[in-house]
């Protein structure tokens, strides 16, 4: 199947049938220019948190790829990740004392956008999990504080923790397999 964008000197061949409502994975052939020949690039194919992604323009706007899953992005963007099937949950103190985590996912200055595993439930049973918070430019600057809790203690896991935009910092740690364990409390500064 053939589609086009719409530009005259561009041609879509769709390979994974996303026109039609197919999979795909995101990655269609185009050619941007006259001499025939077809480059790969990747083209969203989703806004919708927690879909797969390899590249971040595998994502919608407003979002990025973050270990295979399309997360929002902000401001400043808190990204947890980790491989076991349990109940990891990211957990983010702004400087005024509030936490943004499943049980208050919305703010005014940010919000809890991807929570992967639920009582052992994932997404992805086989990947890797994320969860994922984005900030506003108007979210409080000052100190920050990210922790993790393995809620449902399934299983021991060693996490990730990525803060990318205005500010970058990654963290890494280790939760035994306890319901309710608690990481240390991870700090940065915005």
């Amino acid at each position: 199947m053939v589609v086009t964008t719409g530009c005259v000197d561009r041609v879509i061949h769709d390979l994974g049938g996303l026109a039609g409502g197919g999979g795909g994975g995101g990655q269609v052939e185009t050619d941007t220019d006259t001499d025939g020949d077809s480059e790969t690039e990747h083209l969203p194919t989703s806004g919708d948190p927690n879909a797969e992604c390899s590249v971040p323009q595998d994502c919608g706007m407003g979002q990025t790829c973050y270990e295979g899953v399309c997360v929002g992005t902000g401001s400043v963007r808190v990204s947890l990740s980790w491989t076991a099937v349990t109940d990891l949950d990211l957990h983010v103190r702004v400087p005024n004392g509030e936490w943004i985590n499943y049980a208050s996912p919305l703010t005014s200055y940010g919000q809890l956008d991807v929570d992967d595993c639920i009582s052992g439930s994932c997404v992805n049973q086989n990947g890797t999990h994320v969860e994922n918070v984005v900030l506003d430019a108007n979210a409080p600057r000052g100190s920050y504080g990210v922790k993790i809790v393995n809620f449902d203690g399934r299983r021991a896991a060693d996490y990730s923790i990525q803060v990318a935009g205005d500010v970058e910092a990654a963290f890494e740690g280790s939760l035994p397999n306890e319901s309710a364990s608690e990481s240390v409390v991870h700090e940065f500064v915005w």
